[in-house]
């Protein structure tokens, strides 16, 4: 019997071995077999493999098809390992074509996360030490309930009811597949938020916030909607999402804050309309160590005469992973944000310095503008891989523990474009932006990330920072 392994047990990036040579040059797939899947349905796997039962294949392509196939399963996120073997039935009676078994070992996720909130409010733990000093009122705690792979269908529950210094509801629901078809999806989700201390603009690229002096809330938000995806090849999503939101902001900070929705407005609603374009073919998504990635998005704030807002916004994101060779490899990305007009209310303006839209040595400021641009560099070396069974863990969905160490350097430009800056806020804004450093990654399971780096900018201030599951 040949045994032929395509996937290592919770290791991220296995490198698989090939097919042994056989006197014949294709494979006649006659079944797929799954174990492990208790609660995942089975066409929800299949769907992810780019072959079925009953299909020839010639056996070079096997190789990289079936690896590609493990890692599309991987990337569902509903599996913390995947293996793959193939089994070579009776011996072909006519020469060829050799008929096969293929076998998918699964191990299911954990895939229910009732745990409390205890997070930063702020938009990262370097903006929290840095600019906050740490100051614990700055806190969200709550409870959060995760529900995922529901009814076995890859469905997605999540509940939030949140206090401290955001307040906030929030509400959503994932089907992934509406029909037999499995290429179309739906997205419903409804979330208020309020705060008594908000951002209402910035001096010297760092967030300054403004409390309310009265008793009820400083800034208050809405936001409901739906989004229809549609999935017509394993690595091509289309989305589109339509919604309506309002935003309050107290009387009295909105006469000290005139540009927050401009003209001094305390209230604002809209309707929205966003369409998504994403072409994923990264090995594995939390940690890609090969591969390609385009997400382009085109967003219409304000669909009606009377909306409060109204601008366009489209950005977008290109990432190019590669091996270097031996334990090396690189990593290229790009992204970029236009939006109109230019003059546009504070609480809608894009903001270089969010998310994963930053130049890294620059993680202390933010700069805001309707145009922006981002390029980062890095090259990892892989110190350590490893996977670990954990043979006294009472839950078996957490048993096997990946671990993985990549050291790496990067150097990052950018550059913010603001025909109105603030006389504060020049240093930062219609300027070349360049930061370098070094880092270790940390990759385990569960696709939890750390970063930890350090990193200086051009204007020769530098500092340790820490990200968590930032691509790049």
């Amino acid at each position: 019997m040949l045994l032929v392994w395509v996937g290592c047990l919770g290791q991220l990036h296995a490198q698989p071995l090939l097919p042994a040579p056989t006197a014949c040059d294709s494979l006649h797939i006659r079944y797929i077999v799954l174990v492990g899947n208790r609660i995942t349905r089975k066409h929800i796997v299949l769907r992810e493999l780019g072959y079925a039962e009953g299909q020839v294949l010639a056996a070079s392509d096997t190789g990289l098809l079936f690896t590609e196939g493990r890692n599309r399963v991987f990337n569902t996120r509903l599996f913390v390992a995947v293996r793959q073997n193939i089994i070579p039935l009776e011996a072909p009676q006519h020469g060829c074509p050799q008929p096969v078994l293929v076998e998918l070992i699964l191990k299911e996720r954990w895939y229910l996360f009732p745990f409390p909130i205890l997070e930063l409010a702020d938009r990262s733990i370097n903006e929290w030490i840095y600019n906050r000093g740490a100051d614990p009122s700055r806190i969200n705690y709550g409870m959060r309930v995760d529900a995922y792979n529901l009814r076995g269908r890859n469905e997605t529950l999540k509940l939030i009811g949140q206090l401290g210094f955001t307040r906030k509801l929030e509400a959503s629901y994932v089907f992934p597949y509406l029909s037999k078809r499995l290429k179309e999806g739906l997205a419903l989700e409804a979330m208020y938020s309020s705060n008594r201390q908000a951002a209402i603009r910035s001096a010297g690229n760092k967030q300054f916030f403004q409390e309310n002096p009265g008793r009820g809330p400083l800034f208050e938000r809405f936001r409901a909607g739906a989004e229809f995806s549609l999935r017509p090849q394993f690595w091509l999503t289309h989305r589109l999402a339509a919604g309506y939101g309002w935003s309050a902001l107290a009387d009295s900070i909105a006469q000290q804050a005139p540009d927050f929705f401009l003209d001094g407005k305390s209230f604002q609603r809209f309707f929205y309309l966003r369409y998504n374009f994403n072409y994923d073919r990264r090995d594995i998504r939390q940690y890609p160590l090969k591969g390609f990635y385009f997400d382009f998005t085109a967003e219409r704030f304000g669909l009606r005469p009377q909306d409060d807002v109204q601008f366009w916004s489209t950005s977008a994101d290109l990432s190019y992973f590669r091996p270097l060779g031996g334990r090396w490899y690189g990593a290229t990305g790009f992204s970029a944000t236009a939006s109109t007009p230019m003059r546009q209310p504070y609480a809608q303006i894009r903001i270089l310095g969010f998310s994963q839209r930053f130049v890294r040595g620059y993680e202390r400021y933010v700069m805001e503008s309707p145009v922006n641009v981002v390029v980062k560099n890095t090259v990892r070396y892989k110190l350590f891989q490893r996977t670990y069974q954990l043979k006294g863990m009472p839950l078996h969905e957490f048993s096997t523990l990946p671990l993985s160490l990549y050291l790496k350097g990067f150097v990052d430009g950018g550059y913010a474009r603001n025909p109105f800056p603030l006389p504060d806020n020049k240093r930062l804004l219609n300027t070349l932006l360049l930061g370098t450093g070094v880092g270790l990654d940390i990759v385990t399971y569960y696709d939890y990330v750390l970063r930890l780096e350090y990193s200086r900018n051009r204007q020769g201030e530098q500092g340790f920072f820490i990200h968590v599951a930032v691509e790049l």
